[in-house]
């Protein structure tokens, strides 16, 4: 694509490969340099190794980095990196309170100063179903969960909730104060 790219436009666009130094649902199919990294310098965020002049390493031609992604780390069946490094906080909501006991049911925080029609900060879905599905289901879904939290940056927001009929209402408003 980059190669693609480049010959259209002139540029010489930045390539970077995410897609093999990460983890996989067995590990015996990460890559082997992938798995030796990961027990010697147990991560908590995504990195690239830059050497001694400052060139960025890259597992293959053609690309001008490789990341590393560390395993990710679950909290209430959501990925911690949510929280993008601290500029987002979680923030707890109750499927059983705001969508009155009504499956399936989307939870959604708009910013406050936008429109209906904005793109929301973040959303859950809540579908507990009569038996959740087992762990090792590759569907990260809530799992049956009634609570969740929303990953927000410092602000108001307006919880928009969809269920039963379709129909999306506010059900209630949230500050997220700033640390």
């Amino acid at each position: 694509m980059a190669e693609y790219f480049q010959s259209i436009t002139g540029i010489e666009p930045l390539s970077i490969e995410q897609a093999m130094m990460i983890p996989h649902p067995e590990p015996d199919s990460d890559h082997r340099w992938y798995s030796a990294v990961m027990q010697a310098k147990r991560p908590d965020v995504p990195f690239v190794f830059v050497g001694v002049g400052g060139k960025v390493w890259s597992l293959r031609d053609g690309y001008d980095a490789s990341v590393f992604f560390p395993p990710v780390k679950m909290r209430r069946e959501r990925p911690t990196w949510l929280e993008l490094l601290g500029l987002r906080r979680p923030m707890f909501i109750s499927g059983k309170t705001l969508c009155d006991d009504t499956w399936p049911c989307l939870v959604e925080a708009l910013y406050a100063d936008e429109g209906d029609n904005a793109v929301a900060a973040d959303r859950v879905l809540f579908d507990p179903p009569p038996n959740p599905p087992p762990l090792h289901d590759r569907l990260r879904s809530l799992r049956g969960a009634t609570q969740a939290e929303l990953y927000l940056r410092p602000g108001s927001y307006r919880l928009r909730v969809t269920a039963g009929d379709g129909t999306p209402q506010v059900k209630q408003t949230l500050r997220v104060p700033a640390r």
